[in-house]
C-alpha cells in the first residue's frame, strides 16, 4: 500500500485506492471493472463475495469533499422513498474518501420520457421543505456554491476562470453571480436536502422504461 498520507496534490491510483479501502474495511476488496460514470467514476467490486459499487476521491478532491453531509442527505432521501442504493461503508479524511454501495439493477436512460419525468417530479415532491433539519449543511453548501462562481474548485464542474476569457463568458458568469446574490437569503434560511447531481445520467430504468434507481448523491456535489 502507498504512503499513509498522500499529498493533497496527488490522485491515488485505482489499485492503491482499492487496497487502502480494503485496509479500512478489514476484508478483501476485489476489483471487477469500471462504470462509465462521473469524473472519478464508479467501479464494480466484490466485498466478501457480495457485488458492490466502489467510489473514491483522493488528494485535493478528498480535502474539498463533504461526504458526511452527502451521506446524511442520502439517508433522508431514502426515508422519503427515493430508490437509492444502500451504503454499506464510507470513510472520509483530508487525503482519501470512499464509499461502498449496493449494486442497483437497471439500464441507463437515453431520453427522458414524459412518464419518467413525472416519476422524477414525484420524487422531488416527496421531500418536504426543511427535511434536512440539523443535518442540512446549509452554510457549507452556500459557501461552496458561491466560491464555485469565482474559482475553479476541484469538485465543481463550473469553471468561471475559463468562462471569463471571453466576453460572452464574462456576461454569463456575472449574471450567475447576481442571481446567486439575490437568492442567497432564501437559500440560507432553508434547511433543505438536495441530491446534488439529479440528472438523467444518474438514473436507471427497468425494461419498461420506468424508474428503477437513482445514483447516490454526493459523488460530485456534496
Amino acid at each position: 500500500m502507498g504512503s499513509e498520507h498522500p499529498s493533497l496534490n496527488d490522485h491515488l491510483p485505482l489499485r492503491d485506492a482499492v487496497e487502502r479501502a480494503a485496509h479500512h474495511l478489514g476484508q478483501a476488496v476485489a476489483l471487477i471493472g469500471q462504470y462509465d460514470l462521473g469524473a472519478e467514476g464508479a467501479y464494480r467490486v466484490t466485498v466478501g463475495g457480495t457485488h458492490c459499487v466502489f467510489k473514491y476521491w483522493s488528494g485535493e478532491r478528498a480535502a474539498a469533499l463533504r461526504l458526511a453531509s452527502a451521506v446524511a442527505a442520502h439517508h433522508v432521501l431514502r426515508q422519503c422513498g427515493w430508490p437509492l442504493p444502500s451504503i454499506h461503508f464510507w470513510r472520509s479524511d483530508p487525503y482519501f474518501a470512499f464509499v461502498i454501495e449496493a449494486q442497483m439493477s437497471g439500464s441507463r436512460v437515453i431520453g427522458v420520457t414524459e412518464a419518467l419525468c413525472r416519476q422524477l417530479l414525484t420524487l422531488l415532491a416527496a421531500v418536504p421543505p426543511s427535511a434536512g433539519g440539523a443535518n442540512a449543511d446549509t452554510d457549507a453548501w452556500l459557501l461552496f456554491l458561491e466560491q464555485s462562481l469565482h474559482f475553479d474548485l476541484p469538485i465543481s464542474p463550473c469553471r468561471p476562470r475559463a468562462l471569463e476569457r471571453t466576453a460572452l463568458g464574462r456576461r454569463f458568469v456575472a449574471r450567475a453571480r447576481r442571481a446567486f446574490a439575490a437568492a442567497r437569503p432564501a437559500l440560507a434560511a432553508a434547511r433543505d436536502v438536495i441530491h446534488g447531481d439529479f440528472s438523467a445520467g444518474n438514473v436507471l430504468c427497468d425494461d419498461a422504461g420506468a424508474l428503477a434507481a437513482v445514483d447516490a448523491p454526493g459523488d460530485r456535489h456534496p
